[in-house]
């Protein structure tokens, strides 16, 4: 896949699910691994498998809807590494689940705080250090919603365009200095995230959304994990040294290629 062998790389939401598996990933690839989330306990025990694998990791529980505790959080990884190679914006939630209508503001408002400027407070305060070194790369997990109608989920679907568009400026910016500036699809992953999706309410979330989703699992279409996982440290490697300001989609045949990914499961 690539040797990433004493870079030091960010996972946000690296407790659980998609980031679990790439802050494995990026270690087995050998690369130290700082993983942040709000729970502890997760943090705590991926960090231990990844110095079970021989790198050095740092948890750190981080509440990234906050520019204080972010901004705090990176000045623990420089101090600790002196660096940050690799960043990936991975934490996100999905409530709430509801109609626009009857949806409560304040839960709305930090749906946008965690998917949007979250991402955006990691960049901010680790870009600079990346700059003085002249090289890095950033990879914002993104999502379908972005790009489609899905009703009850206005806030998600909101900041995830959102993202997808902070996603190109930021590219744009910083073409040319050395950093890589990508975003992913990693498609319908089998995360606790989907559990969630699947115990909605039908008055909430409606009757064929709900079906939708639990077809995808009663079907066995969700993806493990470990799949996206792979598609995005790929993109954090050499192998993938062409590639910027691009949106990257699990599901085209071209990227998975690029990527050594076997046919979709």
């Amino acid at each position: 896949m690539g040797d990433l062998t004493d870079q030091v790389a960010v996972v946000t939401g690296g407790g659980r699910g998609l980031g679990r598996a790439t802050a494995l990933l990026l270690a087995e690839q050998g690369a130290h691994v700082v993983v942040m989330a709000r729970s502890s306990r997760e943090i705590t025990a991926v960090a231990e498998e990844i110095t079970a694998r021989g790198r050095q990791s740092l948890p750190l529980t981080v509440d990234i809807s906050s520019w204080p505790s972010v901004s705090s959080a990176v000045d623990r990884v420089i101090a600790t590494f002196g660096r940050v190679d690799i960043l990936i914006n991975n934490a996100g939630i999905i409530d709430p689940i509801a109609p626009v209508h009857r949806v409560d503001p304040e839960r709305w408002s930090y749906n946008i705080d965690v998917n949007l400027k979250g991402a955006f407070y990691l960049v901010r305060s680790i870009v600079p250090h990346m700059l003085a070194t002249g090289q890095g790369v950033i990879v914002n997990v993104g999502s379908g919603a972005a790009h489609r109608v899905i009703t009850a989920w206005s806030a998600y679907c909101a900041a995830k365009a959102g993202l997808y568009h902070f996603t190109n400026v930021l590219a744009t910016e910083l073409m040319g200095t050395g950093i890589r500036v990508n975003s992913v699809r990693p498609g319908v992953v089998d995360t606790r995230m989907q559990e969630h999706i699947r115990a909605a309410s039908e008055a909430d979330f409606g009757a064929e959304n709900l079906d939708h989703f639990r077809r995808l699992k009663d079907e066995g279409r969700l993806l493990p994990p470990e799949y996206p996982a792979r598609l995005i440290v790929w993109l954090c490697t050499d192998a993938a040294a062409d590639v910027h300001g691009q949106e990257v989609d699990i599901y085209e045949a071209y990227w998975r290629e690029r990527a050594g990914l076997e046919p979709l499961p």
